[in-house]
């Protein structure tokens, strides 16, 4: 290996270490703001979600993209499933967090080019198309629960679904260029 590639990897291996734990104290962050969400939401407490930041309020409502649901008025059952929704879009970032750290431990073990790192990479377009999820099921319980305070408008992240799918495609090139190399290394 050339003296230049070596350094190449080092230095690969030195930030995959560092964002590695970046990722392990985001995925604490949000594991943390998940249960704090959920049980405010479930006590009708107020909070608003978006991404990694979290406000709670006095006001007794929940948001979460960009749609308030008030939760005074809301049966005990009704804000448990808000809760599940918010939940579930907690657990959306919970996994992209982890391949995110699993994807930068491998390059910290000098794995960059492989099908391991490819398969993260997938889980990650996943997990970006899997966003659209719970911003659907959070406008639907908007609708169901709150109708006469609807918003005029609904964000929908869509842009989410498209880089989603963008990210796949790309890994599906890395994963089978990584196997060429692979078959490369094996023909030298």
């Amino acid at each position: 290996m050339r003296p230049e590639t070596q350094k190449k990897i080092e230095r690969i291996s030195r930030v995959g270490k560092v964002l590695g734990g970046v990722w392990w104290g985001l995925i604490v962050l949000t594991s943390i703001v998940l249960f704090v969400a959920v049980f405010r939401i479930v006590s009708g407490h107020g909070i608003a979600i978006g991404g990694l930041s979290m406000t709670i309020s006095s006001d007794p409502v929940a948001s979460a993209f960009g749609v308030t649901i008030p939760l005074g008025a809301l049966a005990i059952t009704q804000r448990v499933i808000l809760a599940l929704v918010i939940a579930l879009a907690l657990a959306v970032q919970l996994k992209a967090l982890t391949h995110l750290r699993r994807l930068f431990e491998s390059y910290s073990r000098g794995n960059v080019f492989t099908t391991e790192a490819a398969h993260e990479i997938r889980q990650l377009g996943i997990a970006a198309m899997l966003w659209v999820v719970p911003n659907i099921l959070w406008v639907a319980a908007c609708f169901f629960l709150a109708r006469d305070q609807m918003p005029r408008s609904i964000h929908l992240e869509l842009g989410a679904l498209a880089l989603g799918l963008i990210v796949t495609f790309v890994s599906w090139f890395m994963d089978a260029a990584a196997e060429l190399r692979e078959e490369n290394e094996l023909t030298i």
